[in-house]
């Protein structure tokens, strides 16, 4: 019988993470503060009966961080349950859906994000469609197909009590996170009334208890212990955003007390826009399960490399690591063209980066100066870690136990990152480790520590390995141009500025206009295509497309008498439900309706609302007409009738997505285009409106 571990995936000898300590002076903060009133959080969205939370929480997180700039962003929480999983790679299924599978710690989809498997757009990857589980897609193929990449996954260890640590949250929160979190989920354990949560053992004794993933968007110091159905012993709780739709909690949302001991996994993700022509260097293709030492007790200082082969000539522009103890200094080094598969300092040296890691968890590290790669050839990614004594060498880890009962029966157990994971990808001369950086040992060659014990008549072996190190390097290939900013939308005058790795002298064209030499930043003051080239032979062209950003809404929701749901919002129309009596707007900026202010993140009664506008420093102002009613059934292309370009439009994007594409839809496309609410659009879709349009015009 085979036994999942379900605790954290961490070596067994790693010892406990240290409280984080602040980067800088102690920021003074609110008493209270929520994301919603700044307009950085996405809409609501419901799970269903899927156990996808830590996916919602996951992708939350990353949507927060990029709103302002994106307001309408929406990602695939979809995509990243299904990789996570995926028979091609990603963690064995086991016997349930893929989607139930669930996620047993945050360093499961972190090793997946942080190695670029996701985000990706939700009209790429919509929720519920099954077509993606019929794909057979490498790793290599999937990071190609991320809109956006994570850089950085910090990690927070939970202390009741612990000030520095309560400061720190909330400061990655002030800064704009949304925090992925997990906490013992057990139903008498809440206080629907007040939206108030906090876990308590008697009161949870006899009930069922879930791990469930959140985000920390928000908190109140006086938020009263009175509200709980048990006493917290404190006042003071976290804002957390469901993923369980609108009438979970109010709109949403609860209040989880300072005092919940079951909070954990606390995490918060960096994210940037895809950038063509850059690749990712790895071989912790899982991300971090555990850290090592070569002392007894832990190292202060100790060094650590990881040997790539170069797929393309290119240049190394960052590396990036988990750093495993907080207030790490570290000093990062690249050698070139290695003469000895032993020695990863064997080649050409290039000069120090060096740095000190405040927080743990994955970060990247931009070198000082870009590194150049030939192709077909070694190079080597060297850290020195330096810190108090403790285990600082991040690496994968997995156990294998073997129990042998009296009655001759076996059982047995493996860590979540399995041995068989661990080998898959475990090779000699890639990862080495070395007390000096002088004399390295092949962590391949390390020896696999077999424990046994025996208890009575039972007696059980485990085994223990650790594998490749937690150390990759980003690297750009030979002539790319680097835009300064990837997003779609920028204010208008935004300057873009174009670099090369090389130095080189840049050509670049405006709308289709002829190339000229680059020498100042562009501004954008309209919709713009500006093309680029570096003049180094080859001249590959990269081209990227710029709009003005406007003042927007993100999201709008409605109160009725029935209940609350989000209004339709289209490029300046929004359609609202009937008997709309109060609006909620999230917005970075200044929301009115008539004379009336809609604060971002608050419910606020209105009487037959007909416009709202939106102003933002910097930003054009939008105005919005308001429609009671619902979209018309079948309006795909949103010209207030459903005809044969309807049908169309469905067609046109089953063929561009079976072929790969990436289409550009609006939000409301996925809804309005599934018209038999199968979950999946499909040519049933087409089909319907075409049977709708004739029964129209034969009077049914």
């Amino acid at each position: 019988m085979k036994k999942r571990v379900l605790a954290v995936i961490v070596s067994l000898a790693m010892l406990p993470i240290l409280p984080l300590s602040a980067a800088a002076d102690t920021i003074q903060l609110p008493e209270s503060f929520d994301l919603r009133s700044k307009g950085l959080v996405s809409a609501v969205k419901d799970q269903g009966d899927y156990e996808t939370g830590w996916a919602f929480a996951a992708m939350n997180a990353i949507e927060t961080g990029q709103i302002a700039a994106e307001p309408e962003i929406d990602l695939s929480e979809w995509q990243l349950a299904y990789h996570t999983y995926c028979g091609t790679f990603g963690y064995p299924a086991g016997s349930v859906s893929i989607f139930d599978e669930g996620s047993y710690d945050v360093r499961q989809e972190t090793g997946l994000l942080i190695g670029w498997v996701g985000a990706v757009s939700e009209s790429d990857c919509p929720y519920g469609d099954m077509s993606v589980t019929e794909t057979s897609y490498t790793l290599d193929d999937v990071r190609l197909q991320s809109d956006y990449r994570v850089t950085d996954a910090y990690t927070y260890s939970y202390q009741c009590g612990n000030a520095d640590m309560m400061q720190e949250i909330k400061e990655s929160i002030y800064d704009g996170h949304a925090l992925d979190a997990r906490y013992a989920d057990c139903a008498p354990c809440l206080n629907a009334e007040k939206y108030a949560y906090f876990f308590d053992y008697d009161t949870a004794a006899g009930a069922q208890t879930v791990s469930h993933a959140v985000s920390i968007v928000g908190w109140d110091d006086n938020f009263p212990a009175e509200n709980f159905v048990s006493d917290p012993g404190t006042d003071g709780a976290w804002l957390v955003k469901d993923s369980r739709g609108l009438s979970s909690g109010e709109y949403g949302y609860f209040w989880i007390s300072y005092a919940d001991g079951t909070l954990t996994d606390i995490t918060a993700f960096d994210a940037k826009p895809a950038e063509p022509d850059m690749r990712l260097y790895q071989h912790d293709d899982y991300g971090n399960s555990g850290a090592l030492a070569l002392q007894e007790g832990g190292d202060s200082s100790v060094y650590a490399a990881n040997v790539f082969t170069a797929e393309r000539n290119g240049w190394v522009t960052d590396i990036m690591l988990c750093n495993m103890q907080a207030d790490t200094d570290i000093s990062v080094s690249v050698y070139t063209d290695l003469t000895d598969a032993a020695d990863p300092t064997s080649g050409t040296p290039f000069g120090l980066t060096e740095t000190t890691l405040h927080l743990t968890g994955y970060q990247t590290i931009t070198l000082d100066e870009p590194v150049p790669i030939t192709q077909d050839k070694p190079f080597s990614i060297v850290v020195h870690f330096s810190s108090v004594q403790g285990y600082l060498i991040p690496c994968e880890y997995a156990s294998h136990t073997e129990w042998v009962n009296a009655d001759g029966s076996t059982d047995y157990a493996d860590s979540i990152f399995t041995m068989d994971m661990l080998l898959r990808d475990f090779n000699a001369d890639e990862s080495f480790v070395s007390a000096d950086g002088t004399a390295w040992t092949d962590m391949f060659s390390r020896e696999t520590v077999n424990t046994e014990i025996a208890e009575g008549e039972t007696s059980s072996v485990t085994t223990e390995r650790e594998g490749n190190l937690c150390l990759k390097a980003v690297t750009k290939d030979a002539g790319t141009v680097t835009f300064s900013d990837y997003h779609h939308a920028v204010p208008a005058g935004t300057l873009i500025t174009l670099d090369t790795c090389e130095g080189a002298d840049i050509l670049y064209s405006v709308n289709g206009s002829s190339f000229t030499p680059y020498s100042d930043p562009i501004p954008i003051t309209e919709e713009m295509t500006i093309s680029a080239y570096a003049d180094t032979g080859d001249h590959l062209v990269y081209t990227q497309t710029y709009t003005v950003q406007k003042a927007s809404l993100s999201s709008l929701l409605c109160k009725t008498a029935d209940g609350c749901a989000y209004a339709q919002i289209n490029d300046n129309s929004v359609i609202i439900p009937e008997g709309t009596t109060a609006l909620m707007p999230i917005s970075s900026g200044t929301v009115t309706c008539g004379d009336v202010l809609l604060p971002s993140g608050k419910m606020t009664e209105v009487t037959a609302p007909e416009q709202l506008t939106v102003t933002q420093d910097g930003l054009e102002n939008t105005s919005y007409t308001l429609t009671s009613g619902t979209a018309v059934i079948g309006d795909i292309n949103l010209d207030g009738m459903m005809d044969t370009a309807d049908a169309a439009d469905i067609l046109v994007y089953i063929a561009k997505i079976g072929a790969g594409e990436k289409l550009d839809v609006d939000d409301g496309f996925l809804q309005r285009a599934d018209i038999n609410k199968s979950g999946t659009i499909d040519t049933g879709d087409a089909a319907d409106i075409l049977v709708m349009i004739a029964e129209q015009g034969a009077g049914g």
